[in-house]
């Protein structure tokens, strides 16, 4: 265990607790979805007979880590409607103290704390494995030390592998002895071995048995090679890490002549370089043939490959893959299982037409959900039965895709279905405001400042998009239309991405092309990803440091995408530094994988907001000039 280390950080948590304390109880404290580097917590907001609450302070303290570097001590600074969020940047495998308490005017409650531990990381890759010796059904080799900062080192897989042109190691398939014989895989875990043995020799196939697996005496008419698994558990989650194939290296193989697998794959070569010269001269004789033949190809016969476009109304179907035979009905039924089925009662859906969706009318609703009345937006159509082969099979992947959407505090809860005969109800939290409503309003405040959100609250809002669409990228959920107008406000001040999926509608009477907010391959070539969604979140941060401006608003949408293929970008917003805007301009980066993921955006958001006046501050704006709004940017 000496990788492991105690921080002694229970004095300054004795410190916050007892320096300025009232004696008041803090707010009740739930943690959960604790991963790697991120753990939610929610708390209850605390009201106290005679007090303000000003705001709520949030700790991550580390107290136990597998690494031997100091870990830093997070804390977070949230306004006192909140009460939930997601704490980022976590270390792996680390004991943590999180801590809430409220501040009040004349000092702060008592905190409430939770001891958690982050989920354990991967160990890093070993080295190949060095074979000192092979003599007849043995081999003798020495096994590499296993190193993690992200948690302790367990034990150490041993896995002879056959040399095999037709089956690859796959480490999933991984099993004992006996079952690899079952199913014919030319590998299996030999031995489990206790940590001390590591940068030791071992002798593979000895036919002994180690923590519960068989050591198996090798055949002599094969050839092995060797792979060492360093194996990292905690908390009954259990991570591993597999040495590299040396056969896979430059390095060769001990016992392989260099010069016998040089001619073999000189000779593999030659041939295929014959046959690819034949097939290339076929393919231009045949090219010209055909041209000769049926002349210039009619406008009409292109793009007709480009399958995953979305309808004129800009809806993209899911992910659900589903075959031709593939009966419907039954992939139906599997879905309705995995989200709840709202009974009529619960659903109220007003009269109001709020826009058209996908598959029919949007209107305005409340989901009646225990003892809660949740506000939501209702998409009315006919149930999947009534519709035809392929309507069905694209509603199937929305549905798909809904019910992986779960929770998290920053993207809307698809709540679920209420199925009545040919009418298929589908529900989604919703709310009134948006996020370009909110900081549209905040424009031009009494008292001669330049908004009346402060910069904190603004990086804060930031932080929790970036969250709730990593929370989606993670799930494997493209938004394809986010913008400030599709974030909508929960509780004064909590961004909630929206707008997405079966959520997703045009307002009564337009078509929103969102041309502004979208990437330059996706005009391009209609390639959609994750990152594409990141260009997309670039520009909403920008609508947010300029209070609601529009982009590009002196452009015509025309003239958008080659201007931004030639190096335009949106301007530096007044008030914004440079270190916040050098991050939007990387959301902008051309290649789209080099562009930041969402969690890395989060997590730089989240570290700028402790410190949001290094980062953006309007009070040095001298005649400030707000950005133009044009309502119309979004219907081109």
């Amino acid at each position: 265990m000496k990788y492991f280390k105690i921080l002694s950080v229970l004095s300054t948590v004795l410190v916050i607790c007892i320096e300025r304390s009232l004696c008041i109880s803090g707010p009740d404290l739930v943690v959960s979805n604790i991963t790697e580097s991120k753990v939610h917590v929610v708390w209850t907001p605390l009201k106290i007979p005679g007090k303000v609450i000003e705001k709520y302070q949030v700790s991550a303290y580390p107290l136990q880590s597998f690494g031997t570097d100091i870990l830093k001590q997070n804390e977070w600074t949230f306004s006192n409607s909140s009460s939930r969020t997601d704490l980022v940047g976590l270390h792996p495998g680390t004991k943590y103290n999180i801590s809430v308490w409220a501040v009040i005017s004349d000092g702060h409650t008592d905190p409430t704390t939770k001891i958690v531990w982050t989920e354990v990381g991967d160990p890093e890759e070993p080295p190949p494995v060095e074979i000192l010796e092979k003599n007849g059904n043995t081999m003798l080799v020495n096994i590499p030390l296993g190193l993690s900062d992200k948690g302790p080192i367990t034990s150490y897989f041993v896995v002879p592998v056959q040399k095999s042109n037709i089956i690859l190691f796959n480490p999933e398939e991984l099993s004992n002895y006996s079952t690899s014989q079952e199913t014919g895989l030319p590998y299996y875990i030999a031995a489990n071995l206790n940590p001390e043995l590591a940068n030791k020799t071992f002798v593979v196939g000895d036919g002994k048995t180690y923590n519960g697996y068989f050591n198996a005496p090798l055949s002599e008419e094969k050839d092995y090679e060797v792979v060492v698994g360093i194996v990292s558990s905690l908390n009954e989650v259990t991570k591993v890490a597999y040495s590299p194939l040396r056969s896979t290296l430059d390095d060769g193989i001990p016992g392989v002549s260099r010069a016998q697998t040089s001619s073999t794959i000189s000779v593999i070569l030659s041939a295929a370089i014959g046959v690819c010269g034949f097939l290339l001269v076929l393919s231009v004789i045949l090219y010209f043939l055909l041209r000769r033949h049926y002349g210039k190809r009619r406008p009409s016969d292109e793009m007709v490959l480009r399958v995953h476009e979305g309808d004129e109304n800009g809806f993209v179907p899911g992910m659900l893959q589903l075959s031709e035979d593939a009966d419907l009905s039954e992939v139906y039924e599997t879905l309705r299982g995995k989200y709840w089925q709202i009974p009529r009662s619960n659903l109220v859906v007003h009269q109001t037409v709020l826009g058209v969706g996908q598959f029919g009318e949007v209107r305005e609703g409340v989901v009646h959900r225990r003892s809660q009345s949740i506000p939501c937006i209702v998409q009315h159509m006919q149930a999947p039965s009534l519709l035809g082969d392929k309507e069905k099979r694209a509603l199937l992947c929305e549905l798909d895709q809904m019910s992986r959407v779960g929770f998290h505090a920053n993207v809307v809860e698809f709540l679920g279905a209420c199925d009545e005969r040919d009418v298929l109800q589908v529900a989604i939290e919703h709310h009134p405001s948006s996020l370009r409503g909110l900081i549209l309003r905040s424009r031009q405040p009494p008292g001669g400042k330049v908004s009346n959100i402060s910069e904190p609250l603004l990086l804060e809002l930031a932080s929790g998009i970036a969250q709730g669409m990593a929370h989606l990228a993670d799930r494997g959920i493209l938004h394809r239309h986010l913008s400030a107008r599709n974030v909508l406000i929960a509780e004064g001040s909590i961004p909630k991405v929206a707008h997405f999926g079966l959520g997703y509608y045009n307002p009564l009477g337009k078509k929103l092309l969102y041309t502004r907010w979208t990437a330059p391959e996706v005009l391009n070539l209609n390639t959609y990803t994750s990152k594409s969604d990141v260009w997309a979140f670039g520009v909403l941060l920008w609508e947010l440091f300029t209070l609601g401006g529009s982009p590009y608003v002196s452009l015509p949408t025309r003239d958008i995408l080659p201007r931004v293929m030639q190096g335009m970008r949106l301007p530096q917003p007044k008030g914004v530094f440079d270190e916040l805007f050098q991050l939007m301009l990387h959301c902008w980066e051309l290649d789209a994988d080099e562009r930041p993921s969402f969690m890395e955006l989060a997590t730089s958001l989240q570290n700028m907001f402790l410190n949001a006046k290094e980062h953006i501050s309007f009070q040095d704006c001298v005649n400030y000039q707000y950005a133009k709004f044009d309502p119309a940017a979004e219907d081109q």
